[in-house]
């Protein structure tokens, strides 16, 4: 069984490596082409649950799975229903408008280009887990170190 200043030591060590997931969670985040409005959603979308011994990554909304997973390219049949003009951003920043029509559609405009998967998870996870590995391994080194130093005064 272990001690309190056991368990007290591990829960500080968890709370500590949750910290360093979300960290470098928001960084994956960055690197990918997400917008900032959604790099925000999506980041909220995501618990760490601290268990007795471990942590848990939790999506908390079921949306997080069709955001981050591959979609196919595809002709936006959807866009005839629009009841007015349809807002384009440029790559500039200018607000156009245009409609959708059945010959635009059969002309092969207003085609969803796809996306690839997103696994920034994975780089986020495996980025922590040498970073707390690393830092675990210091304060066991500086841990050892201490108790040899006293020792050695003794």
């Amino acid at each position: 069984m272990a001690s309190w200043f056991q368990r007290n030591e591990a829960a500080r060590a968890l709370l500590a490596s949750r910290k360093e997931v979300y960290r470098h969670i928001r960084k994956a985040l960055r690197d990918t082409a997400f917008s900032p409005r959604a790099q925000v959603a999506l980041s909220r979308m995501l618990r760490i649950k601290i268990t007795t011994d471990t942590l848990r990554l939790e999506a908390t909304d079921p949306r997080f799975f069709y955001l981050t997973s591959e979609r196919k390219r595809q002709r936006m049949t959807w866009l005839l229903k629009a009841k007015g003009p349809i807002p384009i951003v440029t790559d500039t920043g200018k607000v156009i408008f245009r409609r959708a029509t059945a010959k635009s559609l059969a002309n092969g405009k207003w085609v969803y280009p796809g996306q690839k998967a997103t696994d920034y998870l994975t780089t986020a996870m495996n980025s922590a887990t040498k970073t707390i590995k690393d830092k675990v391994r210091e304060d066991l080194r500086a841990q050892i170190l201490a108790v040899f130093k006293k020792a050695t005064r003794s």
